[in-house]
């Protein structure tokens, strides 16, 4: 007889922390973060936090991941050192630094670098920043955006953010207007005792505008860290947005994060998750098509070696005729690492003359490491164009071997066909010297070299 599953209990003490803290919050919150909590609340005490093997949840224990009292910075307390000031400047030394619109994150709390201090201004209408300034200029839209489409009462993960949220990055683009510089977020974790981060994304594209994102997550110290992060992502009719999201953490931050998107009519999305550097990281992506021959692309790669373990899940919903979707994920496993997929394409019965491609390619690059996928099919239309793919293997001995007859060392020729093997996932990026960038990173990641990062970003420069 099998052992009877004991119950969930890592949320209760997220529980307890909350009403002992009810009172600070509230008095301290915008009114629109406010106004989901008591939803979020009940959603957390009624679900719990996923379970490991639950449907959606069967590769990663998400209630191991919680357990540990980790602290919460509800108070925004200065977390810098003494003497210091609490919010850093970063420095990219990658050319396109100076062609981007900046804004940084200090573990929960958003900050958007002045267009001051970048002799230039932000196109008129385009707000880059932390939500608690754009509720000034546009308290409407934060609103009837902000909370409608992350599922709190699916996920405890996503019910625990809205429950402790205190801050959001906002990225909002008017009708019609092209952001011509890319934004790029710099999220930093930065603490002397172990934080769970809490953060929220709030994207907003407007019809017929286009935008392009890039967020870089980096640790600054060698503290545990569990980031639980949240975006909501509205693209327009007509619209056009990629966003490329990198983590280049340490092995001691963990992350579980959802992104939920919802796309107009011809609209063109691609949402790309790089995990470069780790210990535990769940992505969720839950995305929607609201009208017809819109474009979406979802893309990652991820490298893993020792312990780290990398979990992808995907939903994507075509309920509107004539729209397409790719999916392409890959993942790189050295030594006891490990990584998951479960991808779902879901096909209405109303969204007919659908193209839905879903692929999960693999390289084990040591014999204990494991990789388990769980592609999915759910179709009720009949004029449909539709796949789904896994491999999972090896590299290919006979290229092995023809490189190594042309006088290169084996090491190397492995980490060149490695590299090779995630180079079109690496090639939706479009800012060439960051995808160089990220060639170099997987390249040290493998060669067991430095730097593994982006050096320039990952210092705190007070």
């Amino acid at each position: 007889m099998s052992p009877r599953k004991q119950p969930p209990t890592a949320h209760l003490q997220y529980l307890d922390l909350y009403q002992s803290q009810q009172d600070y919050i509230e008095q301290h919150s915008l009114p629109v973060l406010q106004a989901q909590r008591d939803f979020a609340l009940e959603a957390l005490n009624e679900y719990a936090l996923p379970q490991l093997g639950m449907e959606d949840w069967q590769r990663t224990d998400v209630e191991a991941l919680y357990a540990p009292d980790y602290g919460i910075n509800l108070q925004e307390l200065d977390l810098a050192p003494a003497g210091h000031k609490q919010l850093p400047q970063y420095s990219c030394d990658l050319s396109v630094n100076e062609l981007t619109i900046k804004a940084s994150a200090l573990n929960s709390n958003y900050l958007y670098t002045h267009y001051a201090n970048q002799k230039r201004k932000l196109p008129e209408g385009v707000f880059v920043g932390s939500i608690k300034e754009f509720v000034k200029e546009y308290p409407d839209l934060a609103e009837r955006y902000y909370g409608q489409i992350a599922e709190v009462d699916t996920d405890g993960t996503i019910a625990l953010n809205t429950l402790f949220v205190q801050d959001a990055f906002v990225l909002y683009v008017p009708d019609g207007m092209e952001l011509e510089q890319p934004v790029q977020l710099v999220q930093l974790l930065h603490a002397q005792e172990p934080l769970l981060c809490i953060r929220r994304w709030l994207i907003i594209i407007g019809d017929r505008a286009k935008a392009s994102v890039l967020v870089c997550d980096h640790t600054i110290d060698r503290t545990n860290f569990l980031v639980n992060q949240v975006a909501e992502i509205y693209v327009g009719d007509g619209a056009q947005l990629k966003l490329f999201d990198m983590e280049e953490n340490s092995h001691q931050t963990h992350r579980t994060c959802a992104y939920f998107l919802r796309q107009g009519a011809e609209s063109q999305v691609t949402l790309a998750a790089y995990t470069l550097n780790n210990g535990i990281t769940r992505n969720s992506f839950r995305t929607r098509f609201l009208g017809e021959h819109a474009e979406q692309t979802l893309g990652g790669v991820a490298v893993t070696n020792g312990t780290q373990h990398v979990d992808t899940f995907t939903r994507v919903e075509h309920i509107k005729p004539k729209c397409h979707s790719t999916q392409l994920f890959k993942n790189l496993l050295e030594e006891q690492s490990t990584g998951a997929f479960s991808g779902r394409i879901f096909v209405a019965q109303s969204a007919q003359q659908t193209e839905a491609y879903q692929s999960n390619r693999n390289m084990l690059l040591s014999s204990e490491a494991r990789m388990y996928s769980k592609p999915q099919l759910e179709i009720y239309a009949d004029d449909v164009q539709c796949s789904h793919g896994m491999a999972t293997g090896h590299l290919d001995e006979e290229a092995l071997f023809y490189m190594m007859q042309r006088g290169i060392p084996e090491h190397e020729a492995r980490v060149m066909l490695s590299v090779a093997f995630v180079g079109d996932v690496i090639a939706l990026m479009p800012l060439e010297d960051l995808r160089d960038r990220i060639e170099s990173i997987v390249r040290n990641r493998l060669l067991g070299k430095e730097p593994t990062h982006c050096s320039q970003c990952g210092k705190l420069i007070f």
